[in-house]
């Protein structure tokens, strides 16, 4: 009889045991999925938080970011020519038809450098009328180019008959596509090239390079414009 007993309470033991466990199991599962809920909330809300911060950033610095992607695509300059030519000697005369200081002094340092090479001279002149080419400026957001050269030439010689070229305000003067001044005689340095006869040369570094205005009149350009007038 009291080995009944016995193995009756030890059974009901052994059952009380197994469900406190399985309800301390219960209770921990309940709480762990609590904590669980809580903290997926929390890095939720986190990211959203996150995320709206990078959008609001963007949407206030949309400048910038239009910018960076208009730097990347407009080129030096859009030449508009009827032909390829050049003028009958390597000498041409230039009125510089600007205001502007900064274009002013742009354009009288890119026509030293290039008479500094001696395989062509430009001489500024004070009559517009007798000027072979008009050295200005415009302003075109819709232009992807910092610059502008038109040339026009005869068709029976192949010489020029005039050229005018000009600098992009809506780029050069304006801060946010960062234009320094050296920039902006580079650019004024191109366009005169394709005043001399030059066309573009992305092949190596060169002032005719289509886009960037980051070079100077190199070696390779000068060898151009000699070779152009050497007949």
């Amino acid at each position: 009889m009291f080995l009944l007993r016995f193995i009756l309470g030890l059974i009901r033991f052994v059952f009380r045991s197994i469900f406190r466990i399985i309800r301390t199991l219960i209770f921990l599962l309940v709480i762990g999925a609590i904590l669980l809920f809580f903290l997926v909330q929390t890095k939720q809300i986190q990211l959203s938080d996150l995320s709206h911060s990078i959008d609001q950033f963007f949407q206030n610095n949309s400048n910038i970011r239009g910018t960076v992607d208009s730097l990347s695509d407009f080129v030096t300059d859009h030449t508009r020519q009827t032909d390829v030519g050049r003028w009958q000697t390597n000498t041409a005369t230039v009125y510089i038809d600007t205001s502007n200081p900064t274009y002013q002094q742009a354009y009288q340092e890119a026509i030293a450098n290039w008479n500094a090479t001696g395989a062509f001279t430009f001489q500024v002149i004070e009559d517009k009328s007798k000027a072979q080419i008009i050295a200005t400026h415009y302003n075109d957001s819709n232009s992807r180019a910092a610059g502008l050269a038109e040339t026009h030439t005869d068709g029976l010689s192949g010489y020029l008959l005039d050229v005018s070229v000009k600098l992009n305000d809506y780029f050069l003067l304006n801060p946010s596509y960062g234009y320094t001044f050296e920039r902006i005689t580079h650019t004024a340095e191109h366009e005169l090239g394709h005043a001399i006869g030059l066309s573009h040369n992305d092949n190596e570094s060169s002032v005719m390079e289509s886009a960037g205005s980051y070079t100077g009149i190199q070696e390779t350009d000068i060898e151009k414009v000699r070779a152009l007038y050497s007949t």
